[in-house]
């Protein structure tokens, strides 16, 4: 059985290709496997039950983009339908800031929702979701 431990200081890095572009707290993920039953006429019970897809979603809270928006590095798409068509997919990374290691991989990232708020310190924070294509833990590939 592996050894649990605390998670210190979690965050996410954001990567455009190979760039690291920002970061983001309040980070959550999930990761749905989509079941399909198997039926048979005459038995009232399913014969099997069969993955169809996964389904993996991202969302960041506090998302600090170091040269500009998340719009304005290519991220998320703007301007006309070819632009949104073929808008690049990102890499998140979740990892312990502590002790510095990756906890889990979030490929294919696409921007669903972006909003923004400035809160009473005058601080600009930019919240976002994403649709994504895998998720992997510190011990896939």
């Amino acid at each position: 059985m592996a050894a649990t431990r605390t998670i210190s200081g979690a965050r996410a890095k954001l990567f455009l290709g190979d760039e690291e572009i920002g970061h983001a707290i309040n980070v959550s993920g999930s990761e749905t496997q989509m079941l399909q039953r198997v039926d048979v006429l005459g038995d009232i019970y399913s014969k099997e039950i069969i993955p169809m897809r996964r389904v993996v979603q991202f969302s960041a809270s506090h998302v600090r983009i170091y040269k500009g928006s998340l719009k304005a590095l290519g991220a998320m798409a703007r301007g006309d339908t070819t632009a949104v068509l073929s808008f690049p997919p990102m890499t998140a990374v979740l990892y312990d800031t502590v002790e510095d290691d990756a906890i889990e991989t979030i490929t294919g990232c696409v921007a669903e929702t972006r909003s923004w708020s400035v809160d009473a310190a005058g601080i600009l924070n930019e919240q976002v979701s994403f649709q994504a294509l895998k998720m992997k833990d510190e011990d896939e590939e």
